[in-house]
């Protein structure tokens, strides 16, 4: 099955609008749903942002390393 990695960043606001977006395509297209919460809070110096979403107990999974990798890495 395929599956859909979200790369959530940003403020709650961001945050909230981002699992919305990608929860919504995800159930569409029957993909399974992960999200990397650690990759785009790791460099955010100039904010110091975090992970907020958490508060409001969505459903996904969360992503395993190899997930993380984006393809154009290789």
């Amino acid at each position: 099955m395929k599956s859909l990695t979200l790369l959530l960043k940003g403020g709650l606001g961001n945050q909230m609008f981002q699992y919305a977006a990608a929860r919504s395509i995800s159930q569409k297209y029957n993909f399974n749903f992960y999200i990397d919460t650690k990759t785009g809070f790791n460099f955010d110096y100039k904010f110091n942002r975090k992970l907020e979403i958490n508060q409001l107990n969505p459903l996904y999974k969360e992503s395993r390393s190899l997930k993380k990798i984006p393809i154009w890495f290789f």
